[in-house]
């Protein structure tokens, strides 16, 4: 007889949970939603690219300089004389005075044929040619022509994954963090190289070719919440929130990272841009109660849930 009231309570439970999943979602357990900073970053080794073109003497005599490190300067600018002689700049772009002698292969316009056992092979050791006089053949200055310069590095398969072509990163060189668009991903047998575009100043970018950085990928903050709350409906990402009445509220979100069993959500508000424009939607808030398992209520009436 006990075995037999047992059985037909579990049978009871069970036709609740499938009948009426809006009771057994009304038990489920809930957390409240945390502030959350998330900083993903990769140290990394990376060549400096820019298209760069070197002048050198065409006459000895002493050198007079007119324009520093660094200094953007128009087509047709007298740059320095060699004795009475002048050097102008023969397109508008920045002037430098160290050099590696490898100008030619990290120029923009060969990135896809550099190669990784090539580059670790070379000796990068720049040179600041500034001097007093000049001898015939002698490199007198470079210019880097237009406004972008890159940054590359390679990846394997299990770091490649956080680079997507046309996300925007951060770059530590040193003490100065600058921001930088993923250009393109160019895949080399079992490599990849990962090319970062950039027209931000780094007082060193006329000097360095070769230098530690720290690629930064994600640097949010937010609200964590737990991957088992997402549900999609209408195809939207969004969670339930347990409302003042007990009723659960579905509440759209909007996704930072997905890491495992957690996910990084906006907090409060964020806008979504649609094809008749942009609009402010109000998304969960710190400490709202949310419900851990976000499939165990149905979805909301009148909107479908994506399974």
């Amino acid at each position: 007889m006990l075995w037999l009231i047992w059985f037909l309570a579990v049978a009871v439970l069970v036709a609740v949970a499938y009948v009426f999943p809006g009771i057994w979602g009304s038990l489920a357990e809930t957390y409240v939603a945390q502030y959350s900073n998330v900083l993903v970053s990769q140290e990394v080794e990376c060549y400096l690219v820019r298209d760069e073109s070197v002048t050198v003497a065409e006459n000895a005599g002493d050198i007079a300089y007119y324009y520093d490190e660094g200094t953007k300067v128009r087509k047709g600018t007298t740059v320095l004389r060699v004795g009475e002689r002048p050097y102008q700049e023969a397109q508008t772009g920045t002037i430098g005075y160290y050099v590696d002698g490898q100008e030619e292969y990290f120029n923009p316009r060969r990135l896809s044929q550099m190669r990784k056992s090539e580059m670790e092979s070379m000796n990068l050791q720049t040179e600041n040619v500034v001097a007093q006089t000049a001898e015939e053949g002698q490199i007198l200055f470079k210019t880097i022509a237009g406004n972008y310069w890159y940054l590359v590095f390679w990846c394997d398969n299990e770091t490649v994954v956080n680079y997507n072509k046309g996300n925007s990163v951060g770059v530590v060189l040193g003490d100065s963090r600058i921001e930088a668009v993923v250009d393109d991903i160019i895949t080399q047998n079992q490599d990849y190289l990962v090319v970062l575009k950039t027209s931000r100043y780094y007082e060193n970018y006329t000097k360095d070719r070769k230098l530690d950085a720290q690629i930064i990928t994600v640097d949010e903050e937010g609200l964590r919440l737990k991957s088992q709350s997402l549900v999609t409906v209408d195809g939207k990402p969004g969670v339930y929130v347990k409302q003042i009445n007990g009723e659960y509220k579905f509440t759209p979100v909007h996704i930072y990272m997905i890491s495992g069993e957690d996910v990084l959500v906006a907090m409060d508000s964020y806008t979504e841009t649609t094809d008749e424009g942009s609009q402010k939607v109000t998304t969960v808030s710190a400490y709202d109660e949310i419900l851990t398992n976000g499939s165990s209520l149905p979805a909301p009436e009148g909107d479908e849930k994506d399974e």
